[in-house]
């Protein structure tokens, strides 16, 4: 599948429902139980694996690649300094910052781009996050 395809078909999905296409299975319309769920799965995915990688994330930072409406993002804001999250889909994208004011998640940035150009530097990234969507395959790595 081409990227243009790919951006398409996830933007018609997030004027569609975005909550029910990340979250296809649990999604019952509580916007504040989406996220929470998204917290409870990043005590299960993601904490176990921090403090072996980095024992200390308070200068860390961390990239999402395919992001959506920023559920995992949110979860990553309160664990590391910076985070930047992608997705190929402006749409996600859109309602990710809607989602996530700067005023109230100011270490949180969303971009919209088809990973080929991230303006984020990833020397700087010290864990990548990748969950894939309907393969429930996780990447978590240390990059530096």
């Amino acid at each position: 599948m081409n990227n243009n395809l790919m951006q398409e078909m996830w933007n018609q999905r997030a004027k569609q429902d975005a909550f029910y296409y990340v979250e296809s299975a649990f999604w019952n319309g509580n916007i504040d139980a989406f996220f929470a769920l998204g917290e409870e799965r990043a005590k299960l995915i993601i904490d176990p694996h921090i403090t072996q990688f980095i024992p200390n994330t308070s200068n860390a930072s961390a990239l999402e690649i395919g992001c959506g409406v920023g559920r995992f993002s949110r979860a990553l804001a309160k664990r590391f300094c910076k985070v930047v999250a992608v997705d190929v889909s402006e749409e996600m994208i859109k309602k990710a910052k809607e989602l996530h004011p700067v005023q109230k998640y100011p270490n949180l940035e969303f971009q919209a781009t088809d990973g080929k150009s991230i303006s984020f530097c990833l020397q700087k990234v010290l864990i990548l996050f990748f969950l894939m969507k309907f393969s429930n395959i996780c990447l978590l790595m240390k990059l530096s």
